[in-house]
């Protein structure tokens, strides 16, 4: 499998934007929406439920 990013950009870009959020998903590429949309739409709930709550 071709890396498009390596871990250490992706934890670079995580640092560098504020309240983002960095998820390693196993075995899987650049498209986790259709790679694994279940964990992938999980992590979004995820994501979108912590963002609401610490308005």
């Amino acid at each position: 499998m071709k890396k498009l990013i390596s871990i250490e950009t992706a934890e670079t870009l995580h640092k560098s934007i504020g309240l983002s959020s960095k998820i390693m998903m196993k075995g899987c590429g650049h498209l986790p929406f259709i790679e694994v949309p279940h964990e992938f739409n999980q992590a979004v709930i995820d994501f979108l439920s912590q963002s609401v709550l610490s308005r």
